[in-house]
Parts: C-alpha cells; structure tokens; sequence
C-alpha cells in the first residue's frame, strides 16, 4: 500500500512537473499532499471505513476511539494547514 501511495504521490508531482530548485519542489509537494488527503477520493477507504479521503477516515476513528488521540482532528488541521493552502 505504501508503495502504491509513493507512486501516485511521484506521479502527481516530480514526474509531472519539472522544477527548478528544492524549494518550488516543496511547495508543490506540500499543495498536492494536502489535496491528496483531503480531497482525493480512496477506492479502499470507502469499501472498509466508508469514507472518501484519508482525512475523513480520521475523523471518523476520532469518533469511535477519541482517546487514542492526543488533539482531535480539527485541531491538528488547523496546525498542520496553516499557511499550506
């Protein structure tokens, strides 16, 4: 599964995009993780958790085991995403 998620992350990214220094590659990276896990629908994610984007899948664990959590999802975003989109 890794190796499935490393591929579409290259494909999205350094194989489709010629850079021209670390830093532009950086922030397409950063733009297209974000659009990865909150965007992107995963055909696998709906069969077993039925949920569309890995995001989605995390809130709904935080539903049913919040205590495994150290800040809820939400919250995390919030970090996470600032200054991203």
């Amino acid at each position: 599964m890794v190796e499935r998620a490393n591929g579409t992350i290259k494909n999205g990214t350094i194989k489709a995009t010629g850079y021209k220094n670390i830093e532009e590659l950086k922030a397409d990276l950063n733009k297209f993780l974000v659009y990865y896990n909150t965007n992107r629908k995963h055909g696998g994610l709906r069969k077993e958790l039925k949920v569309r984007t890995p995001c989605e899948a995390v809130k709904s664990w935080f539903k049913v085991e919040p205590g495994i959590f150290k800040i809820s999802p939400d919250e995390f975003y919030a970090i996470a995403l600032d200054g991203m989109v």
